[in-house]
């Protein structure tokens, strides 16, 4: 209740009922005083609203600021390099994808690049030499990028450049000029260091295959030195070819088979006979493998054996061949035949394991076959990979009582020194030796005579492959050469016509004889 006394001052009276019966609590104040109290309590709580709008504001910004720095450091970590401060492969293939979908067959082409040997760098120098090293090669090749070309360190101590297709000539000025841009810093150092790279180069033929298929023919072409291979003195390039897809397809097929052709015996034993000099009597034979498949007809080793050499699978494979000559001698002894030993190829693979022999034994003792008719052919390249082991591997085989054979004698960088060290029981001289087909190459002839005396002076037999001309053995009787194997007597032949050649009859016909009995 508001009024007024004679005073004159405006006054607000306000009571409440107390908890006591009939009693009230009476206030009266001034008004211009309840004002003054009401104006300064909104104040307050207009300057506390105030301040919590601006509190909440800053908040705000506080969280965006937060966000967009987060976010930079998101974009930074996916799309930038930390080492060359460049582009990252996420985002390398995600503008690479793009550009090349936009674009024609042909436009672009994708360049792989590795550094040789780089872990010298890090080993010799620290890895953060290492990292300025990777800096300034990328560096360099981003001087030749030019709009909508794209580069990116994909991993480690290898690069990916996106270009405009130009010519292959252009390409490799292109690769030279980088190169040497590369190694200029060596210009007036009297120590210098060479950077050498190895290239692979894929010309995108169809940019609607996905991306890392294109990266991964570049990789292909670049690890693949026996492609069409342009070298230098500081990089090796490699051009993809549409041949060497068609045998990665392949290669995949024969991966998706092999095993389902092992178990099924698609894998033939073919035997090529040895034939002694001096009796024309076939004293011993080689076992080769050859794939008879159902769809594709007979294969030739040349087109699986370096395959599976690559993928391991070589060592099931000569374990089958093993076996199945072992087979062969058996029923040869079984139906009465004088058997003749066969000798049987060995995989470098074959030496990650040093209980290989194992192996070799159980099939042998399965078959009860003597272990003086089975001998084991080691290839002169395993020799230069680690003499030493290749001599503790001839001691074993000699030890489970296997004869043991130096193959393909000659094929390569053959040292006359090694023969002084390894002990085996026959030396195998590769076709190479025999490039004359009347045997009359006088030079060739003095070598063949020294390799053939020199066997026999170290007590080792003597077997000349590849021949394939009456002249070359004529030529090789008359020099007293033990043994010869090749197309002049024979080429590798099935199991039954080799039984023919060899005791006059195939077992079939013994096995037939015997029941008419």
């Amino acid at each position: 209740m508001y009024f007024t006394l004679d005073d004159g001052i405006y006054k607000a009276m306000h009571y409440v009922p107390l908890e006591e019966e009939n009693l009230y609590l009476l206030s009266i104040v001034p008004v211009k005083v309840a004002n003054a109290q009401f104006d300064l309590l909104l104040k307050k709580a207009v300057f506390i609203n105030i301040l919590i709008i601006i509190l909440f504001l800053l908040l705000i910004i506080l969280i965006i600021f937060i966000n967009r720095k987060n976010r930079e450091q998101l974009i930074k970590i996916a799309y930038v390099d930390p080492v060359t401060k460049g582009y990252s492969k996420a985002r390398f293939d995600m503008e690479a994808k793009a550009i090349i979908e936009s674009t024609s067959a042909g436009t672009y082409s994708l360049v792989s690049i590795n550094i040789n040997k780089f872990k010298l760098i890090n080993d010799s120098f620290g890895s953060d030499a290492g990292d300025k090293t990777l800096k300034y090669i990328h560096d360099v090749i981003a001087n030749y990028l030019e709009r909508e070309e794209l580069l990116c360190r994909v991993s480690n101590d290898q690069f990916n450049i996106l270009i405009k297709t130009i010519s292959q000539k252009e390409i490799l000025k292109y690769i030279e000029n980088i190169t040497n841009d590369i190694n200029s810093f060596n210009k007036d150092k009297e120590c210098k260091y060479f950077i050498a790279l190895s290239i692979g180069v894929y010309k995108i033929d169809d940019p609607n295959i996905p991306l890392v298929s294109i990266q991964d023919r570049a990789n292909v072409a670049r690890k693949n030195i026996k492609g069409n291979t342009v070298t230098h003195p500081l990089y090796t390039c490699v051009f993809y070819s549409d041949l060497e897809r068609l045998r990665m397809l392949k290669e995949k097929e024969m991966e998706n088979r092999m095993e389902e052709a092992l178990d099924n015996n698609e894998f033939v034993v073919y035997l090529q006979p040895k034939v002694d000099l001096k009796n024309n009597n076939i004293v011993g034979a080689e076992a080769l493998v050859r794939w008879q498949d159902p769809d594709r007809g007979l294969i030739p080793p040349n087109d699986f054996i370096p395959f599976f050499e690559k993928n391991g699978f070589i060592i099931k494979l000569d374990h089958y061949v093993f076996e199945k000559s072992c087979a062969m001698i058996r029923k040869w002894i079984d139906n009465g035949e004088t058997p003749i030993p066969i000798s049987v190829n060995f995989s470098r693979a074959h030496l990650n394991n040093k209980d290989f022999l194992e192996k070799y034994k159980t099939i042998r003792d399965k078959y009860d076959v003597p272990a003086k008719l089975l001998e084991i052919e080691l290839t002169e390249t395993l020799i230069f990979d680690n003499l030493q082991m290749l001599l503790n591997v001839i001691d074993q085989i000699h030890e489970e009582g296997f004869q043991c054979s130096l193959d393909d004698f000659g094929s390569g960088y053959s040292s006359l020194n090694m023969l002084k060290e390894i002990k085996v029981d026959t030396l195998k001289l590769d076709r190479a030796f025999f490039s004359s087909p009347n045997a009359d190459n006088v030079s060739e002839n003095y070598v063949i005579e020294s390799v053939v005396e020199l066997a026999k002076k170290l007590n080792m037999n003597s077997v000349s492959e590849g021949v394939e001309t009456i002249l070359q053995m004529e030529y090789l009787k008359k020099i007293n050469c033990d043994m010869i194997q090749g197309y002049v007597f024979s080429k590798p032949i099935p199991q039954e016509i080799f039984e023919k050649m060899t005791f006059g009859k195939t077992l079939d016909e013994v096995n037939t004889n015997d029941a008419v009995k």
